[in-house]
């Protein structure tokens, strides 16, 4: 397995990369990558050894990025980190082991629905494929601004410690046991959206969602998965999905984990990397 990493220069901030792929393997393809954490906490590094094993055995490198976080770093902000990224990627190719390959979008979580979105409203050129793992498009109604069952159940998280939290500065890269606390406090209290979006929750809706924005019937080919008993994001958000992406599939699976590819040596896990692996060859010459 080789790792090279990059370091994408701005005006703002800088953004890393890293590109993982297996020496002495044909390249087929490049997954881009973009973790999940509610927008709030998450690194380009959170993936199962063994998922990155898995593909980059059958082909494809990973090329996973960081981008902004909030609540310094607003959606608009993000999604131009995700422009930016993807951009850099594209005009960098011939710095890759092997050039001008075909690529998709590979998201998990927050990281799913920032591909799914930035495609959506154009911020990046059309990819030959989107991988969504247990994401979302704020098609299902109130879940996203109503206090979480499931949070409600872990321990309150101190105003003071939250105040700490909106003051910090810019960071584009946070570890689950560094931010975690703050998105549970944000599920507890409804408060999500508003630690990621300056504006009124109607204006919202009609601009970063799937809600009001039809597909366009070139959209590109979109995997979903989704656990069935998903406490964090309702499995109906893939459903709606599904339902709204003129070329998809949907595969879900029985779970009560929100992130069940956690457990890389999981059957469930296993046999959604297989469908995964089926969609990108399928997709290779879109």
């Amino acid at each position: 397995m080789k790792r090279k990493d990059f370091v994408i220069p701005r005006a703002s901030y800088p953004l890393n990369a890293s590109l993982t792929y297996m020496e002495g393997t044909e390249l087929k393809g490049y997954l881009l990558y973009f973790h999940g954490g509610g927008l709030l906490f998450g690194t380009k590094d959170d993936l199962p050894e063994k998922i990155i094993d898995y593909y980059c055995r059958n082909g494809f490198g990973i090329l996973s990025f960081d981008y902004g976080l909030s609540p310094y770093t607003k959606l608009p902000g993000i999604l131009t980190d995700i422009k930016d990224g993807v951009s850099w990627f594209l005009d960098n190719q011939g710095f890759f082991p092997k050039a001008w390959l075909p690529w998709f979008l590979w998201g998990r979580s927050a990281g799913a629905y920032l591909c799914l979105i930035s495609t959506l409203l154009k911020y990046i050129p059309y990819p030959n494929g989107i991988l969504s793992y247990y994401g979302y498009g704020f098609l299902e109604p109130d879940w996203y601004q109503l206090p979480n069952p499931y949070y409600n159940r872990l321990p309150a998280f101190s105003s003071s410690d939250f105040n700490v939290f909106m003051q910090e500065g810019s960071c584009t890269s946070a570890p689950l046991q560094e931010r975690y606390s703050f998105y549970v406090h944000a599920r507890q209290t409804g408060n999500w959206v508003s630690l990621f979006y300056d504006g009124k929750m109607k204006n919202f809706l009609k601009e970063y969602t799937f809600l009001l924005h039809e597909v366009p019937a070139d959209y590109p080919p979109v995997f979903l998965t989704h656990a069935l008993q998903d406490p964090d994001v309702p499995f109906t958000e893939s459903k709606a999905l599904h339902q709204k992406l003129p070329n998809s599939v949907f595969y879900p699976v029985s779970s009560p984990e929100h992130d069940f590819d956690r457990d890389a040596d999981s059957y469930t896990t296993n046999h959604i990397l297989e469908l995964s692996y089926s969609f990108l060859e399928a997709n290779l010459t879109n």
